[in-house]
């Protein structure tokens, strides 16, 4: 298969899903990723944009692209839980990682699929946070 460079612009959104109470659920935070190196090995960085249910947050990635499969690791300095009441609590220096794979559909130049945020990868205790939790992504490229 000839397979095209993931490296460039991508432009997208990630959305809020199991796990995730209401106002969060099933809620989109828009996203831009600048990607470099190439298929085999890639790093980049994540810009979210300020809304109502996110801050405009920064993250390091670091992934690969097998054939049509795609797998990264978004890299956040700080930690954000979600307490009981709803609130959001920041804990700084504290860092983050939440797990993201899919495809990347090379006719549409669409990259997709699901992420995951692990309270037990991420060093937390079951009662900081929920165990698991995750939802959908997808981006496509910034001609």
């Amino acid at each position: 298969m000839n397979m095209r460079s993931i490296i460039g612009t991508w432009k997208g959104f990630y959305e809020y899903g199991s796990g995730y109470p209401i106002p969060y659920f099933a809620e989109r935070v828009e996203i831009e990723m600048q990607l470099n190196g190439d298929n085999d090995k890639f790093t980049g960085n994540c810009i979210e944009f300020e809304s109502e249910i996110s801050d405009n947050m920064q993250s390091e990635i670091f992934g690969f692209v097998d054939d049509e499969y795609i797998s990264f690791r978004k890299i956040y300095q700080d930690t954000f839980t979600i307490e009981n009441n709803g609130e959001i609590t920041k804990q700084l220096n504290k860092e983050s990682v939440v797990f993201y794979s899919g495809n990347y559909d090379i006719k549409t130049d669409c990259i997709f699929g699901f992420w995951e945020y692990s309270a037990e990868e991420n060093g937390l205790e079951d009662d900081e946070m929920f165990a698991n939790f995750g939802g959908i992504w997808k981006c496509n490229r910034v001609v």
